[in-house]
């Protein structure tokens, strides 16, 4: 059995498309009152064809009334084969013409042209619908498609398209089951005792039954309670597979027809850069600021064009970003259809190379050369492009997936030859170009010189305060490279706090021997000296002096005013900790004693000395803290 795929019907009204796929299947796919009492079809059809290897292909009915085409574009998302149907008593029509810009617009590659009516036809004149179809198909995608001759209520070429069609099955390539599963709903609808049901061709990945989903533009949760596949109930549908699910914890109203399923979370964009191509039959160019109907998926919205190269003449292709009205949630791939304001007619479409791209104006030749690269590039190219893009920093495995739309094995292969090839640095889950690395290593560096130049006197920079400058990066990025820089000797980390390799700090001889005086002050008073005001009065030399003392970690902070050198600190310290190896606890009096100090200076140390955790306060006075105790065995 061939992979599934979908079918879908293109053709003038009244050129018996419904007949035809009524007489393949035995499905009526007119079904609403109006349509039935209409003889027309106005909204969407749905069938399905089993063919003779067991494949069972979905059959999507479009209205082939002009006034009906924005129904007709949302049935034609994820269609493999088009069935032109051309009434052979009439020839090729204009809605016929339009139908197949649509769907060649949208991508499809293969199509068989199904000649209707053709019971009683004088053999003269159908030669020569033979030979209008084929002038008119040639030089287009269509040309060299196979012509059947069909009459479905005379049963005449049926069996011939049927076997027509199994031979096309074999060359249709679905998408990657690898992808995230995505389908973009056609109909939705309420089943008393069941729940939410909505419909749609899924497009990517693979849907199964309590999955959990993502329901946008509703941005709601759901889980797949059950799995309908042309009415059989399934475990799992895959990509082709016209679906039916039934959601929970979602109304109707919230997921109407142009809403979108997927299994991981979507953002929306308001910009799109598209390669796109204006029909040949436009009248005029598509221009700067042209207002548009964009249809993409089963959504249709309004959106402004901005050619980045020149205006799009008819019969061109040209680079362009499409400026959007409303929010639209759209994957990179994802083709789409342009109609004018008004009147509505088609004007041309495309496919999105960018779905969250940053505000082009121009396209230059670094701007052309990405474009390409994300048009038709390799992955191995797509993924250096991705990377080297401004702000893409560190990215995961799974966002370079989301942001390229392809399939992981492909990129693992692709980061696998470029990890081996240093064109990339891995951090962790994060990915990084080795450029771009390198770049930001400097810019580093930079910031570093930037603060040493307007503080001369500190050691450095803390770290806490670089880090904030960095924000913009994950933390384990920025950690990852100060670590390199270190590592290298570009930079210094002491005490938590980042210094550039090659930066020092010079006292000034008058600094130098304030510095000297400083100390044999503080060497003098001990554990009790004065305040810090008192000692470091706000002279510029005076605070300079401070700061440098502080970096060389010279100065240890008792309490908001007071300052002791670290020495001193450290000997009242051990004093304390070595009486209480011996006697256990140590009262506030006992402690002033053993420093030879006042009670004031002796308080100030044991309130310290417990915040640090060396001891804790107890009925009796402070013993050694637990955790300090443990540390010391």
């Amino acid at each position: 059995m061939q992979q599934p795929f979908i079918i879908a019907t293109a053709g003038h009204i009244d050129h018996g498309k419904t007949t035809l796929i009524k007489a393949l299947t035995t499905i009526q796919t007119d079904t609403a009152p109006e349509e039935k009492k209409r003889g027309l079809t106005i909204n969407l059809g749905f069938a399905y064809l089993d063919l003779a290897d067991g494949t069972r292909a979905g059959i999507i009915d479009v209205p082939g009334h002009e006034r009906f085409v924005k129904n007709m574009l949302a049935g034609a998302i994820g269609v493999d084969l088009g069935l032109l149907v051309i009434d052979a008593n009439e020839g090729v029509m204009p809605q016929t013409v339009e139908h197949i810009d649509i769907l060649t617009l949208l991508g499809v590659k293969h199509f068989i042209i199904v000649l209707t009516k053709v019971d009683g036809l004088d053999q003269d004149l159908l030669e020569l619908v033979h030979l209008d179809v084929e002038e008119f198909i040639q030089n287009t995608p269509l040309e060299g498609s196979p012509i059947i001759e069909t009459d479905a209520l005379k049963d005449i070429g049926l069996n011939e398209l049927k076997e027509t069609i199994e031979n096309f099955s074999t060359q249709i390539k679905r998408a990657s089951t690898q992808l995230p599963a995505r389908l973009n709903v056609d109909r939705s609808f309420h089943v008393k005792g069941i729940g939410t049901i909505v419909t749609g061709t899924l497009l990517d990945g693979q849907l199964s039954l309590e999955d959990e989903v993502y329901v946008y533009p509703a941005d709601g949760q759901s889980t797949v309670r059950s799995i309908q596949i042309h009415e059989q109930q399934q475990t799992a549908a895959y990509p082709g597979n016209r679906t039916a699910l039934n959601l929970t914890h979602v109304k109707r109203e919230e997921v109407p027809r142009g809403s979108v399923i997927s299994h991981v979370p979507l953002s929306k964009t308001y910009m799109l850069d598209v390669k796109l191509t204006a029909l040949p039959t436009n009248d005029e160019p598509i221009r700067f600021w042209d207002r548009v109907h964009l249809y993409s998926g089963t959504t249709e919205i309004l959106a402004r064009v901005v050619p980045l190269e020149e205006d799009v003449l008819p019969g061109t292709s040209r680079f362009a970003q499409l400026r959007l009205e409303e929010p639209l949630y759209i994957r990179k791939g994802d083709r789409f259809i342009i109609r004018q304001f008004s009147p509505l007619k088609t004007l041309g479409g495309g496919q999105v190379i960018d779905a969250h791209p940053v505000k082009h104006a121009s396209a230059d030749e670094e701007l052309l050369t990405s474009f390409q690269i994300k048009e038709s590039g390799s992955v191995d190219k797509q993924l250096m492009d991705l990377l080297n893009q401004p702000q893409q920093f560190f990215l995961t495995k799974e966002a370079i997936v989301d942001t390229l739309h392809v399939p992981v094995d492909s990129l693992e292969q692709s980061l696998k030859k470029a990890l081996k090839k240093k064109w990339v640095v891995s951090v962790g889950e994060y990915y990084i170009a080795r450029q771009v690395y390198d770049e930001l290593q400097q810019q580093m560096i930079e910031l570093l010189d930037a603060y040493h130049e307007e503080h001369p006197h500190h050691k450095g920079m803390p770290l806490e305060t670089f880090r904030a400058q960095m924000d913009y990066l994950p933390l384990v990025g920025v950690n990852h490279l100060i670590d390199h820089l270190v590592q290298k000797g570009r930079a210094l980390n002491k005490n938590n706090q980042l210094t550039s390799g090659n930066f020092v700090v010079i006292l000034t001889k008058k600094q130098q021997k304030l510095h000297e005086a400083i100390v044999k002050k503080l060497e003098e008073d001990g554990i009790n000296p004065p305040t810090i005001k008192e000692v470091f009065p706000k002279e510029k030399d005076d605070q300079v002096v401070f700061e440098w003392m502080k970096d060389e970690g010279e100065l240890y902070q008792l309490d908001r005013d007071t300052v002791v050198l670290t020495s001193a600190y450290q000997q009242a310290k051990d004093q304390v900790v070595n009486y209480l190896m011996k006697q256990e606890t140590i009262e506030l009096a006992e402690c002033r004693d053993l420093l030879a100090t006042n009670r004031k200076a002796a308080l100030r140390l044991l309130d310290e000395l417990d915040r640090q955790k060396v001891t804790m306060r107890t009925e009796n006075g402070r013993t050694l803290h637990p955790n300090y105790q443990r540390e010391r065995d």
